[in-house]
């Protein structure tokens, strides 16, 4: 009997059980995805390209000392303007000063001594003359003796001069060739010599006045340089030397920001290249004083992207009439206007894994396309590739569809 009980209970168990899966298993009510559409059109659409980036000095500089030396006053301090040509720090020059008077003394000797040289040199080349001169009559003297011998020759042959007349005429001949071989010999070479001698000496004199000079022109660059000056208009942004420090060479010992006009430097995506150039004007906010706009215009589009996502440098140069810092936050912005380019509404752009992709409703079939974007706004979003004017797009529950998911388009959310 307990038998029986127990079969009639597991059957009815059992019964229990299959109904319950049949229940569960049974068509499920409609699961496909209620959603709106929207059609590709071409029409005008006004975008705003916003750039942001941080407020930097058009230039910064680094000022190092040329010379080594101790600090005797130091002029400038950090946050404080300086003018170009103002002297920042002064060294110490007393050993510089002595240097110089040993240089200048060296000089006047140098001088002193080209002056004997040249002194010299021209008596030795008037000695050279004269005796040239002197020469140059003896052999006059001698042509012309040799003239009256032969003249005196050839009367005498003919009866009309007496042997003394011939002898006279020899020994004046005789005496002239004397003086001219004398004249001509080395009393000449030896003036040309002492004269060449003094011409190099007035040249090794010349170098030696150069040489001083020179050591006197390095001994006052050094003074000069002494004065360390400012190289630009700017404002003091750091300050490594105190007075009664030792200045090294090429060590800054101040670094300089020209504020006169500041850079806001940012990038650029390579969409909106087409729609920028430079020496464009462009408004420029700063976070730190809401409702202003000052007056910027581009001065650098990078040639080359500086990322692999198509980013390019851009520069935005504006006067800095206001008194405004490096380092604030800004952000500059203008207006694109697109004329009759396809569009869509954003709503539609689903992003994933830096992909864009959109929703194509097929068969009642939400299937999955890959579109390229170009410019937006709140609404609306430019079409670069992927879609053509007239097709149609899901604009609503895109962030929950996956591709080929079962979706309806009830007429009345039909979006057209």
């Amino acid at each position: 009997m307990f038998k029986e009980i127990r079969k009639v209970y597991i059957l009815a168990l059992a019964l229990l059980v299959l109904a319950a899966a049949l229940i569960g298993c049974a068509a499920p009510a409609d699961a496909s995805i209620a959603v709106k559409t929207a059609a590709v059109q071409k029409k005008p659409l006004t975008s705003e390209i916003s750039l942001s980036g941080v407020l930097v000095p058009m230039r910064t500089v680094s000022v190092t000392s040329k010379l080594s030396g101790q600090a005797v006053d130091v002029n400038a301090d950090v946050g404080g303007s300086v003018k170009k040509g103002d002297t920042l720090v002064s060294l110490e020059t007393k050993q510089l000063s002595a240097q110089l008077k040993q240089a200048q003394a060296a000089l006047k000797q140098a001088e002193s001594a080209l002056k004997a040289s040249k002194s010299t040199s021209s008596s030795a080349s008037n000695a050279a003359k004269a005796a040239q001169g002197a020469a140059n009559t003896a052999k006059i003297n001698y042509y012309a003796a040799r003239d009256a011998y032969n003249l005196t020759k050839s009367l005498h042959d003919t009866g009309l001069a007496t042997d003394a007349d011939l002898l006279k005429a020899q020994t004046a001949m005789d005496v002239a060739k004397s003086q001219y071989d004398t004249a001509k010999g080395p009393a000449v070479s030896q003036a040309k010599s002492a004269s060449s001698a003094a011409g190099n000496n007035v040249h090794t004199a010349e170098a030696a006045v150069d040489v001083a000079e020179a050591n006197v022109n390095i001994i006052l660059i050094q003074m000069e340089n002494a004065d360390i000056k400012s190289p630009i208009d700017g404002v003091v942004i750091n300050r490594n030397i105190n007075a009664g420090e030792i200045v090294p060479v090429t060590t800054p010992v101040f670094t300089l920001a020209e504020v006169g006009t500041l850079k806001l430097k940012s990038t650029v995506a390579q969409d909106m290249l087409p729609f920028l150039q430079e020496g464009q004007s462009i408004d420029v906010s700063v976070d730190i004083y809401p409702g202003q706009k000052f007056n910027g215009s581009i001065t650098l589009i990078g040639p080359m992207a500086v990322s692999t996502g198509g980013y390019f440098p851009i520069e935005i140069s504006l006067p800095n009439n206001s008194g405004l810092k490096p380092g604030l936050s800004a952000h500059a912005s203008f207006a694109v206007q697109l004329q009759q380019n396809p569009v869509i509404p954003v709503s539609a752009v689903k992003r994933e894994n830096e992909k864009i992709f959109v929703y194509i409703p097929e068969n009642g079939r939400a299937v999955k396309r890959e579109v390229t974007t170009g410019l937006g706004n709140t609404n609306d979003i430019e079409i670069l590739s992927g879609l053509s004017e007239g097709e149609t797009v899901v604009i609503s529950n895109v962030a929950i569809l996956l591709d080929n998911a079962p979706i309806r388009v009830p007429d009345e959310i039909a979006v057209q």
